[in-house]
């Protein structure tokens, strides 16, 4: 993940989706980030619950609420 140091704007994809990437391991990932000043790395379930909590402020505190699916539905 990248810590913005400003707000998103149009140029959103350059400026922070670059900088957010998958790694096969917790070695790989600190590589990238020793290598990219203002990064960190997240696991995914914490990933999962800053976008939860990001998206909630646009579009509500009731996606909050929302219980998580079960694994496999829809």
């Amino acid at each position: 993940m990248l810590s913005p140091t400003t707000d998103l704007d149009e140029r959103v994809i350059m400026s922070f989706c670059h900088f957010v990437h998958f790694f096969p391991s917790p070695s790989s990932g600190e590589e990238w980030v020793v290598a990219n000043p203002g990064t960190f790395l997240l696991s995914i379930p914490e990933a999962h619950e800053l976008g939860r909590i990001v998206n909630a402020a646009p579009f509500g505190a009731d996606l909050l609420a929302r219980p998580l699916p079960a694994r496999g539905s829809r």
